[in-house]
Parts: C-alpha cells; structure tokens; sequence
C-alpha cells in the first residue's frame, strides 16, 4: 500500500503547489519504486516551461518531500496516457523518453536503502540515485499533441474492434 500512499499524497502535493499534475499512480510492476504522472498539459503549455525547467520544479518538489523518500523515478505522461494501465506508461517511458536528454538526475537527496540497486550497488546506499523522466513529446509543451496514436484501440472503426473481440474466446485468446 505504501507507493498507492504515496502516489495519492504526491498528486495532492503537485495540486497544492499549482503544478498541472490530473493523476499519479505507483506501478507494482515496478515493485511501487516509480510514480506515474499524468499531466494536463493545457495548463503545461499555459506555464510556458521548457521540459528542463518542468522536470525540475517536478523533481525538487517530490524529491525534497518526505512523501518521495521511497520513490526513485517519477515518468511525466500526456493525457492520452492511462497511468493506472502499466502497458500504457511503459509504452510511453519506453517510445518518448529518450534516455538522459529527457531526465533529470538527483544525486544529492535521500534515496531509499532497500531497493537492491540501493544497498547492494556501485553508489551510496542513502544517497541519490533518483530521476524524472520527461515522457512528453516536446508538441505537449508548445503546441499540443500533433500525433495520432496508431494501436488497435484508436486506428480502427467500432464495427470492426466489436467484430474482432466478439470473436475473442473464439480464436482461443
């Protein structure tokens, strides 16, 4: 329960301090060590931020608070992202982040011990080792999403998707 906890107090901390956070959720794939941020990103493009000085303002305020002692990654998400659905935030962590030009690194808050790569790895054991990672295409900043998603559930007629899981049980899936 503690990274729903978590979660919970981190959207509710974001709101109180105006930034465009809708949702938060811990993803227990990820054994509740990452929160998912969906972001408003109307109101993203109102502040007039650049991603580095979003993830920041994201970062030192999570990081800094007692409730992100736990937490070592925070993934930004649009809205077309369902944070609670791990296949939708791992799509987008893994097709919009690019890894480092897309993150922010702390190294010098708190980090949580009992997390393996923590206690048993090549660093300190209570110190850093935390990012915000950015998984906001640079539109979503500027102009709004300028892209149309190409997946079973968005690319097809109704007839067709109400056709194809009817016949679901049918083909043995």
């Amino acid at each position: 329960m503690i990274g729903t906890l978590a979660a919970a107090e981190i959207r509710q901390l974001c709101q109180d301090n105006g930034l465009p956070i809708k949702e938060a959720f811990a993803p227990f794939e990820t054994q509740v060590t990452w929160v998912a941020l969906q972001v408003d990103t109307a109101k993203l493009r109102q502040m007039k931020l650049t991603p580095v000085q979003f993830r920041k303002m994201v970062g030192d305020l999570i990081f800094d608070h007692k409730v992100g002692y736990t937490i070592h990654r925070l993934v930004l998400v649009g809205d077309d992202i369902d944070v609670y659905n791990f296949k939708d935030v791992i799509f987008a962590f893994s097709t919009r982040c690019r890894p480092d030009t897309d993150e922010t690194f702390y190294q010098q808050c708190r980090g949580f011990p009992l997390i393996p790569y923590m206690s048993h790895g090549t660093a300190s054991k209570n110190k850093g080792g935390k990012v915000v990672s950015d998984a906001l295409m640079p539109a979503e900043y500027t102009t709004g999403r300028d892209w149309e998603l190409a997946d079973f559930e968005h690319s097809y007629p109704e007839t067709l998707k109400a056709k194809v899981t009817g016949n679901w049980k049918a083909l043995g899936f």
